[in-house]
């Protein structure tokens, strides 16, 4: 696949010009995790992602890179160099500085003899700049066998000032052959680190999924399907001993960090890193974005055992105890948001997070689900307390393949203290199209729902008030699919809750 490239020792960068002889840029561009002065520039030199050297030498390379003030890069501002190499497949980070406030800007990679397509990004406003507000698509769930990506067609079309992804970007199985699959990625499971670099060539490759990257700046986190269904923790129900899972979760986080336009301080170290971080825009608007798996208390379940995901209530459940976040996150988080002065506040996180009570088999019981939040009532009841100390709070989330508005109580039967919205899923279908209209029936705190169709939620605070759009796609399996507004919600500036409008 290349001409011209030396094979040294792989801690040594060739300096010999490089030559390719296909595309190394296969997977496109990426910026994210901006703020006022600076932002990561992503890209993955790969002419061939399902080969074992991904078509490059065993050498690192030089990867170098330009931002500009204009499209056409006269008025370059910016430029530097980064060392590409094969421990981590051959992706760049590139951390750039020194860039003004509240600017949009473009930027590319070159290579050898190959340039990379052009991407836009933006920085934030300077942290105390009183700004009127800020736009932003949210979705998350996307199953690259069961549907095409047009919402992100759609998304980028917003022009959103950045994108904020939920989790499961990949899923880590592979495509079952009774599934009524569109398409497929490579038919594996993704369990070591080869394959999960394959899992998610395989969906970076998406023409729509590239475009909507170099559109914007992301904020992303993940959910379980980075690394394997419903795991928490150390804890997996694939069978794996603990040691064994722990290696696996290592690759899957490694995988993740180097397909993901994050800081290089999400680089992980072994099975370990932290991805919940801050993110403001001027003084109109503050993002959390939390990590909702990697920190929990596992708790074997009488009855159950730790993977049932449905359990009844207990005092086991409710134990103040266990944690979903881990304490250490969580007295990041409630620091955070004590500490913040923006208008709008903004949680984002995996999961529904509004009680969901379901009838349970015996007379008067009730069941609960145990993957998310109402594993944890302990720890939600923390966290909307400390939202309920801050200007406008609000919460977003993804994984369960739905659209959904809610309130949110510290107690079920209390006061309101923010709304909170399930964004929908980009391509995952939901898994149980009845369950919602059940779950809706017995939690009257959940007053939209809707889980048979894909897409994205648009999001446009302003001085005095804060729009979200839901908008569906016609028919996520049609590559050319339009697009239809589901929904609009709107949160009046210093009122509680959300209106239908």
């Amino acid at each position: 696949m290349l001409a011209g490239a030396s094979l040294l020792p792989a801690a040594c960068a060739t300096r010999q010009a490089i030559s390719y002889a296909s595309n190394p840029f296969t997977m496109g561009v990426a910026s994210g995790d901006p703020d006022a002065n600076s932002v990561v520039l992503w890209t993955r030199l790969s002419p061939d992602p399902m080969a074992p050297d991904f078509g490059m030498p065993q050498s690192a390379v030089f990867v170098q890179w330009e931002v500009a003030e204009d499209d056409r890069f006269n008025r370059i501002v910016r430029s530097g160099e980064e060392e590409a190499h094969a421990g981590s497949a051959f992706s760049i980070h590139a951390e750039v500085g020194g860039l003004k406030p509240g600017r949009t800007y473009w930027y590319r990679f070159t290579s050898g003899n190959a340039v990379s397509p052009v991407g836009r990004t933006r920085t934030t406003p300077a942290r105390d700049a009183d700004v009127q507000g800020f736009r932003y698509v949210f979705s998350a769930c996307q199953q690259y066998n069961l549907g095409y990506y047009g919402a992100w067609r759609h998304a980028v079309a917003e022009n959103p000032d950045f994108v904020v992804f939920l989790g499961d970007y990949i899923y880590e199985r592979a495509p079952r052959a009774d599934r009524d699959n569109v398409r497929l990625t490579v038919n594996e499971d993704a369990l070591d680190l080869a394959s999960y670099r394959r899992r998610y060539a395989s969906y970076k490759m998406d023409e729509d999924l590239k475009a909507a990257h170099a559109a914007a700046p992301w904020l992303v986190i993940w959910d379980d399907h980075e690394v394997a269904n419903n795991y928490g923790g150390d804890f997996n129900q694939q069978g794996l001993s603990t040691a064994d899972f722990l290696l696996r979760r290592a690759a899957a986080y490694q995988a993740w960090y180097e397909h993901m336009p994050v800081r290089k301080s999400s680089a992980p170290v072994g099975p370990n890193t932290r991805i919940y971080r801050s993110f403001h825009w001027g003084r109109a608007g503050a993002v959390q974005l939390i990590d909702g798996r990697q920190y929990r208390t596992l708790t074997e379940w009488p009855e159950f055992g730790a993977d049932r995901n449905q359990i009844p209530d207990s005092d086991l459940r409710r134990d103040p105890k266990r944690t979903m976040l881990g304490l250490e996150q969580e007295a990041w988080l409630f620091d955070q948001l004590k500490r913040s002065n923006a208008k709008w506040n903004i949680l984002a996180q995996q999961f529904a997070i509004v009680e969901r009570q379901v009838p349970g088999k015996k007379p008067g019981q009730w069941m609960y689900g145990n993957d998310a939040w109402d594993g944890y009532p302990a720890t939600r009841e923390r966290v909307l307390q400390a939202l309920s100390g801050t200007s406008n709070p609000s919460v977003i989330g993804g994984d369960s393949h739905i659209f959904m508005a809610a309130d949110l109580r510290i107690k079920r039967e209390g006061a309101l203290v923010a709304p909170a919205f399930v964004g929908g899923s980009i391509a995952s279908p939901a898994n149980d199209v009845e369950g919602l209209s059940i779950a809706m029936k017995h939690n009257p705190d959940m007053h939209f729902g809707e889980n048979k169709v894909r897409g994205y939620t648009l999001v446009e605070a302003g001085p005095k008030q804060m729009t979200l759009t839901m908008r569906s796609m016609v028919n996520a399996r049609d590559v050319k699919t339009e697009q239809k507004t589901l929904a609009q919600f709107v949160i009046e500036d210093g009122k509680p809750g959300a209106t239908r409008i």
